[in-house]
């Protein structure tokens, strides 16, 4: 007779550590402006709720592949060089399982109450009410300015 024991726990505690010290590096923690990191515990929680089960599963399965390639280890065996090692990696990594990482990452970030408020920004939708921009202020656009072009130009 096999004992099988039930959880509602989507992901499994290992999933679950790669995912927070990831999402922390992603955003790491400012003292100085009183940021959280994107590996508090709500934050978290709120990363691991909203994300797709098949994403997840995809991003930590791409990260131990990359894991195992680069350091021959499991992330759960790495020290904090070898995961700092790693982090540099997939910083660098324009691969379809981290942009999404990512993307979740920011958006749950940016959506928890205390970081708004550290921001000194309301936590409600930019709709209906919006936000005051100075009519005429064209120096919002400086930085998309000056960014170098990501397009292809098209032939004439």
């Amino acid at each position: 007779m096999t004992v099988n024991i039930a959880t509602d726990a989507r992901f499994n505690p290992a999933q679950q550590q790669l995912v927070g010290y990831v999402a922390g590096a992603i955003v790491p923690a400012c003292s100085e402006q009183g940021m959280l990191a994107a590996n508090d515990s709500h934050i978290l929680q709120d990363i691991l709720n909203t994300a797709d089960f098949d994403a997840i599963n995809g991003f930590c399965e791409y990260v131990e592949t990359v894991t195992q390639q680069t350091l021959g280890w499991a992330f759960v065996a790495l020290n904090e060089e070898q995961k700092y090692q790693l982090a540099q990696h997939l910083a660098h990594s324009n691969a379809p399982d981290v942009r999404g990482f990512v993307s979740l990452v920011v958006q749950c970030y940016y959506r928890d109450p205390r970081v708004l408020a550290a921001l000194e920004l309301a936590a409600r939708p930019a709709y209906p009410k919006g936000y005051e921009v100075v009519a005429g202020d064209w120096t919002l656009l400086e930085t998309v300015k000056r960014r170098r072009a990501f397009f292809r130009a098209v032939d004439s």
